[in-house]
């Protein structure tokens, strides 16, 4: 490692064969091959008389390694030497160079790593309880450190200040430090426009939240979203945060720049007690968002939150709520197959022939998806297996059309049309043959689909299947006797129209 003697000596803290090795002619400022001189390894271990030692006989307190670009404060800070600390700032080390990354010591003491060390520790943290000892040494660096810096607000290379740092990590003992000294409570980070309150209640820091507000952050404050600290506890379900600052006065009915409130949050994260706790303050239970026109059982339904639904169910959230889309709770229950919440909301009376701005159901929703648990609920009750969209296609349709198989065969079983026509007059066989979905399409001619079926351009399911290039999907066709001399309106034959776009796979099914 290119070390030296008296780097060995002083790194170990022997000053007797310090003082001898400088005696005998030792170069004090010698490097090792990291760029480290002796005093910067004693700093590194905490032995503040070799500091004092090698820097009367004229090491360098500010010299940076070639690593990190660290100075010996640096490694002190690090490591948490607060006598060593003290003795360096005594001997002229410098608080504000910036090492490789642009951070100072005071960054690097109030990083989210060494923040942890002094930090305020509750059940709602990641991390464990260090030894008192530990904290306490953190602590006396910082306050060694606040006594000589002379911006308190400074913001380092991640656009952030100290007390941002603190107020992240949930670090109560720095945080209390910072404004003791007059820290910017109200400082916002450069991305995403954070105050300390807004990043102590997102992440659920109930100890610096409070000495927060106690010290007179504004609990109305918003981020470059709009957002609220109590949108963002809610969010997260920090349940204790939450109370808190509702205590405090927060605004319950708070909206972001989207138009969402706290209680919308909660629903669509699935955050019961937290939507709890703002139902029980009088939030709007038929709040809607500017972009999707959702109620907070909107929300709930669309992500499957079967607690957050009942709860809302049971405090009066109509259960015929429609979005932009018109659709409603039981409609996006369906299209995500979220089966438990629409038991729930089939038990409150949801429609379920509700249809949406395009005209489809929840059973046309859960075809098209694959829903089958949610599709055999809405059966069960009695849904209209028929039901047409506005563009003719019936529940079959859709599964045929996007390939579902199981589905298609749970609606054939209970009766579904194996030859009801879109408004462009094809069959549920024409949509897979066209689409290729060879499951359906076996399924659909094992039930007796027509194979001659025309839509409204002539096209027969095979000519479909051919001019896409779908060869598995021809070979079903011809094995249950498709014709192949057809013509259509435009007077193509199979094999002519092979010949023109179809892949050469599919045009040897003709020869």
């Amino acid at each position: 490692m290119g070390r030296t003697a008296l780097h060995l000596a002083a790194e170990s803290g022997l000053v007797g064969v310090v003082q001898a090795l400088i005696d005998g002619g030792a170069d004090v400022n010698q490097k090792d091959n990291v760029g480290r001189n002796a005093l910067f390894l004693a700093a590194g271990n905490g032995h503040e008389t070799v500091v004092r030692v090698l820097a009367g006989r004229g090491a360098e307190v500010n010299m940076r390694d070639s690593m990190k670009k660290w100075t010996a404060l640096f490694i002190a800070v690090q490591n948490l030497h607060y006598e060593t600390v003290g003795v360096l700032i005594e001997l002229g080390a410098n608080i504000n160079i910036q090492d490789g990354t642009g951070q100072t010591v005071l960054d690097l003491a109030t990083s989210p790593a060494l923040a942890k060390l002094c930090g305020n520790v509750n059940s709602e943290t990641d991390w464990a309880p260090l030894p008192m000892t530990v904290q306490k040494k953190h602590e006396q660096v910082l306050r060694r450190l606040l006594e000589v810096c002379t911006n308190i607000d400074r913001i380092d290379v991640f656009g952030r200040t100290p007390l941002l740092w603190a107020a992240m990590s949930g670090n109560k003992i720095l945080s209390k430090l910072l404004l003791e000294k007059g820290a910017d409570i109200e400082a916002c980070d450069q991305d995403y426009k954070k105050t300390p309150l807004l990043w102590a209640a997102a992440n659920g820091h109930e100890a610096v939240t409070q000495l927060l507000l106690e010290t007179g952050a504004n609990v109305k404050a918003s981020d470059d979203n709009g957002q609220t600290p109590l949108s963002w506890a809610a969010m997260n379900g920090h349940e204790a945060v939450t109370q808190l600052l509702l205590e405090k006065g927060a605004d319950v009915g708070s909206s972001d720049k989207k138009n969402q409130t706290p209680l919308s949050w909660a629903a669509r994260n699935g955050q019961i007690a937290a939507a709890k706790l703002l139902l029980e303050n009088g939030a709007d239970i038929e709040a809607k968002d500017r972009q999707y026109r959702q109620t907070p059982l909107l929300w709930a339904a669309a992500n499957g939150h079967d607690a957050v639904t009942q709860l809302l169910l049971e405090t009066g959230a109509s259960v015929e709520a429609r979005d932009d889309n018109g659709q409603t709770p039981l409609s996006w229950a369906a299209t995500r197959g979220h089966k438990e919440v629409a038991k729930l909301l089939l038990e409150e009376g949801a429609d379920i022939k509700a249809n949406d701005i395009s005209g489809r159901t929840p059973i046309s929703w859960a075809a098209e998806m694959g829903n089958e648990a949610v599709a055999r609920l809405l059966l069960e009750k009695g849904v209209c297996i028929e039901s047409k969209d506005y563009l003719g296609q019936t529940p079959l349709l859709w599964a045929a059309r996007i390939g579902q198989e199981a589905i298609a065969k749970l609606l054939l079983e209970k009766g579904a049309d194996i030859e009801a026509k879109d408004k462009n007059d094809k069959t549920p066989l024409s949509w897979a043959a066209e689409m290729g979905h060879e499951a359906v399409a076996k399924l659909l001619l094992e039930e007796g689909a027509d194979t001659e079926v025309e839509d409204n351009l002539g096209r027969t399911p095979l000519l479909w299947a051919v001019e896409i290039g779908h060869e598995a999907v021809t070979k079903l066709l011809l094995e249950k006797g498709a014709e192949i001399e057809v013509e259509y309106n435009w007077g193509h034959i199979p094999l002519s129209s092979t010949a023109e776009m179809g892949p050469v796979a599919v045009v040897k099914e003709f020869l």
